[in-house]
Formats: C-alpha cells, sequence, structure tokens
C-alpha cells in the first residue's frame, strides 16, 4: 500500500524545487506581462471609430451633414469640413487632414476607401437623394423622416441562444489554450525529472527507499500543484485585468466554466502525466526525449485541434468521436 507520507515528502520536494526555478518563475512573469499587455493593448484601442470628411460645394453639404448625423447608431464619429474646391481637397486627402472628401457627383480618398466610411457615405447619398425626391413630391419634412425611418419589424427567436454563450465561449477557447499548453510543458518537467534522475543514478538511492509508485505519485502531485497555481495566478490576473478595463464583462454561468477549466486541468495532467513519465522512463538521456516524447505531443496537438474545431461546430462527427477518447475527451 501506498505510503502517504512518503508521497507527501516527495511532492513537497518537487513543489519547493520547481517553485524556485527559474525556468518556472520566468516564464510566469512573461506570460503574465504579455498578458496583462495585450489587455491594455485592447482597451487603448478599442473605441469608437472616427472619421473627418470634408465636402466640396453647397450641393455636397445635405449629403456630408447625412454622413455626419447616420453613424449615431454605429459607435461611429464623424467630423466635416468645408472645402473651397477639389485641388484643396485632394491635398488635403494626401497630407493626412481627411478621410474622406464629398463632393456634388464622387467621393475622393486617398490610397484606399476606408470600407466603414464608404459604406456610410453611400447610404448617406442614397438617403439624401430620396429625401431630395420625396420633398420634391410635396412631403413634409415630419413624413419624410417618417417614411425614412420606418419601425423595425419584431424579431422573435422560436429558440433563443444562452445570452452568455459568447463570453463563455471566449473563456474556454482561452481555458483550452492554457490548459493544453499546461499539460505539455509540466508533462515534458515530468518525463525530464525522470530522465534526470535516471543519468545522475539518484533513482537507485530513491528506489532503495520508498516504492517507484510512491515516487512517481509524489513527483505527478508536486509538478502538478506547480502547474495549477501557475495556471490559477494567470487566469486571476487576466480576468481581473479583463474587468478592471471593462474589457469583459463575466456572467454568472462563466464561473462554472473556469472551475470546468481547473478540474480537467486536474485530470487531464493526471493521465499525460503519467504517460510523459513512461516516455521518460524510455530515455536514455535528455537529448533522447524528444524522440520519446514525440508521439505524445502530436496526441496533445490533435487533441488541442480537435478541441477548437468542436468548440466552433460542437455537433461535428470529430468531437462526439474525441468524447470517447481518452486522450482527448478532456
Amino acid at each position: 500500500m501506498t505510503k502517504w507520507p512518503v508521497v507527501k515528502l516527495v511532492a513537497s520536494r518537487e513543489i519547493s524545487a520547481r517553485g524556485k526555478d527559474k525556468s518556472f518563475i520566468i516564464p510566469t512573469a512573461i506570460t503574465l506581462a504579455i498578458l496583462v499587455g495585450v489587455i491594455l493593448l485592447n482597451v487603448a484601442t478599442s473605441g469608437e471609430d472616427s472619421f473627418t470628411v470634408g465636402y466640396v460645394g453647397d450641393e455636397a453639404l445635405p449629403i456630408a451633414e447625412f454622413v455626419k448625423s447616420t453613424p449615431d447608431r454605429f459607435d461611429t464619429e464623424v467630423t466635416i469640413d468645408s472645402l473651397s474646391d477639389e485641388d484643396e481637397a485632394r491635398e488635403a486627402l494626401e497630407d493626412g487632414d481627411l478621410d474622406g472628401v464629398v463632393t456634388s457627383d464622387s467621393l475622393l480618398f486617398n490610397e484606399e476607401a476606408p470600407p466603414r466610411l464608404e459604406q456610410l457615405a453611400q447610404s448617406a447619398y442614397a438617403d439624401s437623394q430620396v429625401q431630395e425626391e420625396l420633398r420634391a413630391q410635396g412631403l413634409s419634412d415630419v413624413e419624410i423622416a417618417s417614411a425614412l425611418s420606418p419601425e423595425p419589424l419584431e424579431v422573435e427567436l422560436l429558440n433563443p441562444p444562452d445570452p452568455d454563450q459568447a463570453q463563455n465561449s471566449a473563456i474556454a477557447f482561452v481555458g483550452v489554450l492554457l490548459l493544453y499548453g499546461q499539460l505539455f510543458g509540466y508533462g515534458f518537467w515530468v518525463a525530464s525529472g525522470v530522465v534526470e534522475e535516471k543519468a545522475t543514478r539518484v533513482v537507485e538511492i530513491l528506489l532503495s527507499t520508498i516504492r517507484p509508485r510512491e515516487l512517481l505519485a509524489g513527483k505527478i502531485i508536486g509538478i502538478g500543484v506547480v502547474g495549477f497555481v501557475q495556471l490559477v495566478v494567470i487566469a486571476g490576473v487576466g480576468l481581473a485585468a479583463g474587468l478592471l478595463t471593462g474589457l469583459i464583462d463575466l456572467p454568472e454561468s462563466a464561473i462554472a466554466t473556469v472551475l470546468n477549466v481547473l478540474l480537467w486541468f486536474v485530470i487531464g495532467f493526471a493521465f499525460y502525466s503519467c504517460l510523459f513519465a513512461v516516455a521518460g522512463a524510455l530515455a536514455a538521456r535528455q537529448e533522447d526525449l524528444q524522440a520519446t516524447t514525440g508521439p505524445l505531443s502530436m496526441l496533445i496537438l490533435g487533441s488541442f485541434f480537435a478541441a477548437i474545431f468542436s468548440g466552433q461546430n460542437p455537433d461535428a462527427l470529430i468531437g462526439q468521436v474525441a468524447t470517447f477518447l481518452p486522450f482527448s475527451h478532456r
């Protein structure tokens, strides 16, 4: 029977040694810095689009006014600027002072037309032309506004989706990335630890006092705890930064998704770490690990891509098959 005090002692040794290792501390710090940096960059670059549009002549003013007023519903800000002639407009476009110019019969851009701005301008031009036709038919401004802005159709969903589905899917996707990264990284730690103890003949001394299963169990538990703590820290910092910056809105149901990721890390690591320990036992030296862990790496990558594909197509055959395979149903 396994002696748990011995397993605990081996696990404590692994936690102490691995937790102080620079190969653990530095990558963790770099990962956290990149994660926070990406979140802050998204916050800095997110926001509503803004364009500066010039117009040439009084005939183009109504179109420019339409361009300015239309984006109110689309989180886009447009400012307009009057220009004396097309020469001035072309010079302003080339200097980058304007994003586009409206004339009575054309749209001018410098190198390429921003799709959003071109769509707004074309829509505004169509609305202005319709308004002019309706005004010519004797309709009042109120009637024209009513004709151009009818009440939208009521939307009814027979099977409405979960309103938190998008947030949960995003959290699950990030969780899958972290999960398989942790499984591979810390599984390789188990394999390299086995090889290291074999190469230094430390394992012979250890096995003279403790059983192989106790040594393996302690090593897996110790390295697993280090990996679990790192996963919790990365996930916690990422969620905290996202919530504080307002980049994400964490629904209550997402907590279950996060707990699922942590649970499957424990189960998946217990499974894969045993396989990596076997790969380490087959290698005579560190240089041989690449060959012995190669099949496991392919299994992990295959499972990773199956998980990504299943997340996008839950009813696909590959997702249903993967749930029955030990190496991928995690």
